[in-house]
């Protein structure tokens, strides 16, 4: 989806979500977003939808979707400006995004977008409360057979078939593995395949067997470098790595990340 803050009433500010031209009708459907949403918005983890297409009185749309519009930004604004200066204070927004994704895993929403742009924070009482959007590429489907999200933000299944039965991929634990490059975004201001390239599509030729020991331990080198070169926190480093694990199976449980957040924001 394209996001465009809209700034028609600064005291009632919207954003405009825009389906991308380049969806297809099969992993793209405006209905199914607009109900996800709504379904979002109930569980407390979306802002508030205040219209839907093709318009309303106040703003005429054209195939978009009006969501209200954070008081504070997306996690792209909040990290770049610096707004999250202490570790317990991006441990606690960490605690947040999990709960809220878990929320949405629990009935059955798997988002398949996550990352910086795709939450917003706002500010309430001197503290920041977390939000989802962008459903475009949600399902309900625990495993499903098409690549939603952004290009460097893909988990390594994407490029090793023997990890993909079928071509059909774990929703859930793509979601982990995603959430974890957009947390280690949080508490460094990279994004971690930009400034650490993968480049894992080279290796699509490899023989089987070859490529995925191959992958694996180019990923692996990735994430650990990654990981000691920018993760001062020990504690944090050691809970990335759990979302961050090459094998699907492997990541780590989102009510075991909350816990483990949890218990470092009281040490």
């Amino acid at each position: 989806m394209a996001v465009f803050p809209i700034y028609k009433n600064p005291h009632n500010p919207y954003i405009l979500l825009i389906p991308r031209k380049n969806f297809s009708s099969k992993t793209f459907s405006l209905d199914r977003t607009v109900e996800l949403f709504k379904q979002a918005y109930r569980l407390k983890v979306s802002p508030k939808l205040y219209a839907f297409y093709p318009g309303t009185n106040e703003i005429q749309l054209s195939n978009g979707i009006l969501v209200r519009f954070s008081n504070c930004g997306d996690l792209v604004r909040v990290v770049n400006d610096r707004l999250l200066r202490s570790v317990k204070e991006k441990v606690d927004i960490s605690i947040q995004i999990c709960k809220q994704i878990f929320a949405l895993h629990q009935n059955h929403i798997y988002h398949g977008d996550i990352k910086p742009d795709n939450i917003v924070l706002e500010t309430k009482k001197r503290s920041y409360v977390v939000k989802i959007i962008d459903f475009g590429a949600a399902s309900k489907f625990f495993h499903v057979d098409n690549k939603p999200g952004s290009p460097d933000l893909m988990p390594p299944e994407y490029y090793v078939s023997e990890l993909t039965p079928k071509n059909t991929y774990n929703a859930k634990r793509r979601d982990v593995y995603v959430l974890g490059l957009t947390l280690y975004s949080l508490f460094t201001g990279y994004f971690l395949h930009k400034k650490y390239p993968l480049d894992l599509e080279k290796y699509s030729k490899i023989e089987k067997i070859q490529r995925e020991e191959q992958i694996k331990q180019i990923h692996d080198n990735t994430i650990q470098n990654a990981l000691c070169q920018d993760i001062l926190d020990q504690n944090v480093a050691k809970i990335l790595r759990e979302f961050l694990q090459f094998y699907p199976k492997k990541r780590i449980l989102l009510e075991k990340a909350i816990s483990d957040f949890e218990r470092i924001r009281i040490l």
